[in-house]
């Protein structure tokens, strides 16, 4: 077992086989071994990861926010100048799997590839821009190979630790804790991404609630919309990352029908504290 491990970590510093190879070595040698939190990460890595699990850092992505518009084709979208707005829709959770991954990061793809936007939060976008029918988020094509490297790095580190028989259920490896940049948008949406010296970092803290809270109560005349408005923010910040989150979520987003533009900003962080607690 000790030259397989060694083969395999060889073969993942050196970068020339395909990481969906190398998973695929590591599911065989993990199964022997009985460890079952890395047959799950190698599982997610090479299927997919569902959608109410909680992605590695490593594949949240930034890139350029977009729009398409009917006469004019895609273009650059900057959503007024509210930072936690722009900086919220620049940001990818990409949970497919290791096998896109690769086609992405290939040089077929020229620069980079446009991903889509949550349904949700594309319809926001579109409602608010006239003539525009499509959003999304164009990811630089180094970033699908920084993701790819972020995996090879950690089968790597695992085959090691193996190879030195130093390894509990407790002892995973560390390799994606090595990325440094922080998307922190609000209290419990935390995210951080690698850095390829592209100079992109996002740092925007605060509580989404509490602005919540600010701009309805200085946005919305009626008295009886806002106090429905501010009830269901409320519901919503003592239910986030449960199922029951959605329930909230969507009776806000009913009650602002009229007044889509004092809660659209938020949309993006919301998010975060939906996919925590819901499939």
């Amino acid at each position: 077992m000790t030259g397989v491990l060694e083969q395999l970590a060889d073969d993942a510093a050196h970068g020339q086989v395909p990481v969906s190879q190398l998973l695929r070595r590591a599911k065989l040698i993990s199964r022997r071994r009985g460890n079952p939190s890395v047959d799950d990460w190698i599982e997610h890595e090479s299927s997919g990861y569902p959608n109410e699990l909680e992605i590695p850092r490593y594949r949240v992505l930034a890139g350029i926010p977009q729009g398409h518009w009917v006469n004019h084709g895609w273009r650059s979208l900057r959503l007024g100048n509210e930072e936690k707005m722009n900086a919220a829709y620049s940001i990818i959770f990409y949970n497919h799997s290791i096998t896109e991954v690769e086609s992405l990061a290939s040089d077929s793809q020229g620069e980079g590839s446009r991903l889509s936007l949550p349904e949700f939060l594309e319809v926001a976008v579109t409602n608010q821009n006239v003539g525009m029918d499509k959003a999304g988020v164009f990811i630089a094509r180094g970033k699908f190979k920084d993701l790819l490297d972020a995996v090879r790095t950690r089968v790597m580190d695992w085959a090691q630790e193996l190879e030195g028989g130093d390894v509990t259920e407790d002892k995973k490896s560390t390799a994606a804790d090595g990325i440094h940049n922080t998307y922190n948008f609000y209290d419990g949406a935390r995210m951080n991404q690698q850095n390829n010296g592209s100079g992109d970092n996002i740092i925007v803290e605060g509580s989404v609630f509490g602005d919540l809270r600010t701009r309805i109560s200085q946005g919305v005349a009626n008295e009886g919309q806002r106090q429905a408005m501010l009830q269901a923010v409320s519901e919503m910040e003592a239910t986030k990352n449960t199922p029951g989150f959605v329930e909230h979520y969507q009776r806000l987003i009913g009650l602002a029908a009229d007044h889509i533009g004092v809660i659209q900003w938020a949309l993006p962080a919301l998010a975060f504290f939906m996919g925590a607690g819901a499939g």
